[in-house]
């Protein structure tokens, strides 16, 4: 591997490590996997897990103004219900 990608993979592996349990959570969801204290992103689908957190945004304006704004998220980041 070159210097370029273990830089880049350690600084990911930093971040990763510092992300909110949920993002977490979701992130393991999307195909990460862990591998002892450390989340690793290896195959995870970026896009999975991109809409993981735009339904779990939807989900908390759901509670906090109803199904209309929730499907205003949604649809603004293209996701389907």
């Amino acid at each position: 591997m070159s210097q370029g990608k273990q830089i880049y993979y350690n600084n990911l592996r930093k971040n990763v490590n510092n992300m909110h349990p949920r993002l977490k959570e979701l992130a393991v969801e999307a195909g990460a996997y862990v591998d002892g204290n450390n989340l690793l992103t290896g195959p995870m689908d970026d896009a999975k897990f991109a809409e993981l957190i735009v339904r779990e945004c939807a989900s908390v304006v759901f509670k906090k103004t109803g199904p209309k704004s929730a499907l205003d998220v949604l649809e603004h980041f293209g996701v389907k219900e």
